[in-house]
């Protein structure tokens, strides 16, 4: 390894390639880190004009821009000599689009001469060029998902080539990152009367006063080692970079075609896949996501988020694959999860993908993508397997028990399903569910769930993502034949938990003032299950508070959920012969909730069934509200 102070002039200004390698990942930079890199350089030009006013003053300081890695490539006939950008490379693209921007300014104000000065920045002489390789022209040699759009964003005025449409593997940040520059040279310029001068400053700048560390690895040391510890000033690298320099490199060294590779790996470079999401109270990008989820059912262990590299660097070489079956079963399995997490919530496996995301529960997700991504697993068996994982989670949910130990139990599950033929997945996770005893893993009998259900504290004392995943859940499963449903609810939807009996009932649905009974049952009753519903917010806002014969109409008129229509607008089952649905939707009261609740309890259970067995616990009411008068 060697390492020099240079001038970035001298870097730029002798006939070299520049080749961003494989293993690295596309463009990221933003206008945050445009801004910063202007910034500098705008300010090491503005200290050369200064310094040229003034005969007398001493010669401006040098400006310190950062340090580039680079490994020299094996050299070829005919074709420019070429080096590998190891680290550095977002800020060594980012300065050729600004010089490309700043010679197009100068080209259009007619300075061709400096315009020239920045050209010799960007491109090597045609006289250096071999006529039978263009492709050496350009100083810089992007990845192949930024070639579109680097190649647009270094063009002269005199290329008739179209912007490229943003897509699937074509980023708009490069070109982006064009009109950005273009527009911040012409304001600079236009603080002075004389143009000219300044781009000649800014040139000057570049060339004799902008000072890098050029650190250049000897062939025999691995750049992707060097690769991994270095993050230079830009976005930090993620598990994924690391993974995916790491089965490069190993491809690489056993004769792969990387180009080939490379196509495969490509989506994992663009959105979805580079987006950032929250898993707990972490963000984590999309993809690091993923592999952590399919990481833990290939080794049947829980993947720490710090140790994701370490733990998938450890599993290859002990899984006997090669970095090429690695990346291809990633890029199937990939495609198949984003099938999972877009499915609608109109299968058992669509309502668990929906209540995961709705309550952020990433627990399953191993035990899910291991058992869909496993060979002849059916739609059939996954159905079965989502709707154990379902009632599992949401009967312990309302049952109020912990969640610890989900990653190793789900992992377990896992294991053990993948010991029986895919015919029976569906069958080995339901039982060994429901084998469970342990407190940290049994899962609620129907008498259990009842009694969760039933809790006269049930809205405070439940998640509230959850709680509206309960309710959404029951609306589904209200629906049959009988009933025009054009689709299933999600429970992501902007649907609001709502008292049906307020919830400062004191202010708006008044007892009498001594009677303390009556006080006492009707605060029993507000965050029952029975007093709750689903409404939208605009809905929810006007109604919250009116009295039951203003609030009952307009309900009526906007809601469509069976939820509202099946049990507040007409009577329950539960509700037995002497009510009728007109005299049961004449009012709303601590009778009517009682029976509510019991009746979407029962609900609940027939949506969220379980195998027999589990404690047996009967629900006792502490307060047994009077009958309703008729």
């Amino acid at each position: 390894m060697q390492a020099s102070d240079s001038k970035l002039g001298t870097e730029l200004s002798r006939s070299h390639v520049y080749v961003v390698p494989h293993f690295q990942r596309p463009y990221v930079w933003s206008d945050d880190h445009w801004q910063l890199l202007w910034d500098d350089l705008a300010g090491a030009a503005e200290s050369v004009e200064a310094e040229w006013a003034d005969d007398n003053s001493d010669e401006a300081p040098d400006y310190f821009l950062g340090a580039i890695v680079t490994q020299v490539r094996k050299p070829k006939p005919r074709r420019l000599t070429a080096s590998s950008v190891i680290d550095g490379q977002q800020r060594l693209t980012t300065l050729q689009i600004l010089l490309a921007a700043t010679r197009e300014v100068a080209s259009q104000l007619g300075l061709d001469s400096v315009a020239g000065k920045f050209d010799d920045l960007v491109t090597n002489s045609d006289r250096a060029v071999d006529i039978e390789f263009p492709e050496d022209r350009p100083k810089l040699v992007p990845l192949p998902i930024d070639k579109l759009a680097f190649e647009w964003a270094i063009r002269t005025g005199r290329s008739s080539l179209d912007r490229p449409v943003e897509g699937l593997h074509v980023s708009d940040q490069l070109c982006e990152a064009r009109e950005w520059f273009e527009s911040a040279v012409r304001e600079w310029l236009s603080e002075l009367e004389d143009p000219a001068l300044r781009l000649e400053a800014l040139h000057f700048a570049v060339d004799k006063r902008i000072q890098i560390v050029h650190i250049m690895l000897d062939s025999s040391e691995d750049p992707m080692v060097i690769f991994e510890v270095l993050n230079g000033r830009g976005e930090p690298l993620s598990a994924a970079d690391l993974i995916k320099n790491l089965l490069f490199e190993r491809a690489e060294a056993g004769g792969a075609h990387l180009d080939d590779l490379l196509t495969t790996w490509l989506p994992f470079d663009t959105s979805p896949w580079r987006d950032e999401m929250t898993t707990g109270r972490i963000r984590r990008v999309f993809i690091d996501v993923f592999i952590g989820y399919w990481l833990a059912a290939a080794t049947g262990r829980e993947i720490r988020v710090d140790d994701l590299f370490e733990e998938f660097k450890s599993w290859l070489s002990d899984s006997g694959l090669s970095a090429v079956d690695v990346v291809n079963r990633l890029r199937t399995d990939g495609d198949r999860y984003l099938e999972l997490r877009s499915m609608n919530p109109t299968s058992p496996l669509g309502e668990l993908v929906d209540a995961m995301e709705a309550t952020r529960t990433s627990t399953p997700w191993p035990l899910v993508l291991g058992l869909a991504t496993r060979d002849g697993v059916s739609d059939v068996e996954l159905d079965e397997v989502a709707e154990a994982i379902s009632s599992f989670t949401m009967r312990r949910a309302i049952c109020r028990m912990t969640t610890k130990d989900y990653n190793n139990l789900f992992l377990s599950v896992l294991g053990g399903a993948q010991k029986v033929p895919p015919s029976r997945v569906g069958d080995a996770v339901r039982e060994l569910l429901a084998n469970q005893s342990a407190d940290s893993r049994r899962w609620p009998s129907d008498s259990e769930f009842r009694s969760g259900l039933l809790d006269r504290n049930l809205f405070n004392n439940v998640y509230r993502a959850r709680l509206r995943t309960l309710l959404v859940g029951i609306e589904n499963h209200l629906h049959d034949a009988r009933s025009e449903h054009d689709r299933a609810r999600s429970a992501s939807e902007r649907l609001q938990i709502e008292h049906l009996l307020p919830q400062s009932w004191r202010d708006y649905w008044p007892v009498p003032v001594h009677d303390s009974h009556a006080a006492a049952v009707r605060q029993d009753a507000v965050h029952r299950l029975g007093n709750l519903t689903l409404l939208t917010q605009k809905l929810n806002g006007t109604i919250q508070h009116k009295a039951w014969s203003v609030k009952a109409p307009e309900v009526r008129r906007f809601t469509l959920l069976r939820l509202a229509h099946s049990s507040i607008f007409a009577k329950p089952s539960a509700a037995g012969q002497r009510w009728t649905d007109e005299l049961w939707s004449r009012d709303w009261d601590e009778e009517r909730i009682r029976i509510r609740s019991q009746w979407l309890a029962e609900r609940a259970v027939e949506a969220w069934p379980r195998p027999a067995g589990g404690p047996d616990i009967d629900w006792e009411p502490q307060l047994r509200p009077p009958a309703a008068s008729t």
